[in-house]
């Protein structure tokens, strides 16, 4: 007995450093935020250009909580509104693609975002084909993540109870009402795994230099891809990397290269 209780002791020795390391470091993560949040709110009552140098202090704190390894959609939908405030249209884009990751169904930070997003510079249409799957597909597109889920779940849920009823005649269920709901099931199963796999395998990135010359080769002495530069804000989806050099995708299907410093990666 006398053992157990001494084990338990050195046990509870050896916990409480820990567990009171992780309560002081939570406390000073919370005085980040808040002081991040009120030089944020200083500034937003000032004039745009007296609030600049309150706006760079809360990004620096917020900064700091990410660099702590503070990860939610809150701290980047904060971070995304100052790097707008400061009339970084890159930078923000890139933090409301990371707050949207976290919170797909927040209605005012999609609102803000899909604001900041219409500011961009460069229009890139996407390509033909990816516009007849979204008008085919328009559900996939555009009902959130959670609401497909729940859409699944319930004809998952009513396919198997019509299933089970098909089992009694008299319940009078028939073929096509069994089908339909099954067909539902999949077409939602389907689209819920295809957001599963492309959040794992596909990396997407956002240019935040003013402006980029973008290139058919990986080096300054290859010829420009476009007519024109590219802009802050412009979205692509990487295809492949060569030292400082990134091969992308754009939205209309176009590949460039584009030098690392002059992107920024969603995640």
């Amino acid at each position: 007995m006398a053992v157990r209780i001494l084990l338990l002791f050195a046990l509870l020795c050896c916990l409480l450093p820990a567990q009171a390391a992780r309560a002081a470091t939570d406390i000073e993560n919370t005085v980040l935020f808040n002081e991040a949040n009120d030089f944020f709110r200083q500034g937003s009552a000032r004039p745009p250009d007296q609030g600049r140098e309150l706006y760079e202090k809360a990004l620096h704190r917020y900064q700091k909580l990410v660099d702590a390894g503070i990860d939610n959609g809150r701290l980047y939908t904060n971070i995304a509104n100052t790097w707008y405030r400061l009339g970084d249209l890159g930078r923000a884009t890139v933090n409301y693609r990371r707050a949207l990751a976290y919170l797909p169904d927040d209605p005012g930070l999609r609102h803000n975002a899909e604001f900041v997003f219409s500011l961009r510079r460069d229009r890139i249409e996407p390509r033909q084909q990816d516009k007849v799957l979204q008008t085919l597909f328009f559900w996939h597109y555009d009902l959130p993540y959670r609401v497909r889920l729940l859409l699944f779940s319930s004809c998952y849920v009513l396919t198997w109870g019509l299933a089970m009823l098909r089992l009694r005649p008299a319940a009078g269920i028939g073929k096509r009402m069994l089908a339909g709901a099954l067909v539902l099931t999949l077409l939602l199963a389907g689209s819920l795994g295809i957001d599963m796999v492309r959040a794992r395998t596909e990396r997407a990135g956002v240019v935040v230099a003013a402006e980029i010359i973008a290139r058919k080769g990986d080096g300054l002495a290859y010829q420009p891809a476009f007519t024109e530069p590219l802009h802050a804000g412009t979205e692509f989806r990487l295809v492949e990397r060569r030292g400082n050099w990134l091969q992308v995708e754009l939205a209309s299907g176009s590949r460039c290269w584009l030098p690392a410093a002059a992107v920024e990666m969603v995640f």
